[in-house]
């Protein structure tokens, strides 16, 4: 008698405990989203890009660089 007692509580437990993981899950979803966080797979996308770009940045700087000194050179 007292283990279905104990059975029973338990069981009446579970379910606001259930409602409370699933409202934290959604509370704590929605604070994430409003922080505006991305994921890792989107951050290494960024970073990709990011260095993709300093290497174009670079390859275009040393082209200028180039090119100014031509400039410079007196013509023959």
């Amino acid at each position: 008698m007292i283990e279905q007692l104990i059975h029973s509580v338990l069981q009446q437990l579970e379910t606001p405990r259930a409602d409370i993981e699933k409202n934290l899950h959604a509370l704590l979803s929605e604070m994430v989203t409003k922080l505006e966080l991305v994921s890792k797979q989107e951050l290494d996308r960024q970073e990709q890009q990011l260095a993709e770009a300093r290497r174009t940045i670079l390859a275009l700087s040393k082209r200028l660089d180039q090119l100014e000194q031509q400039q410079d050179r007196p013509c023959d």
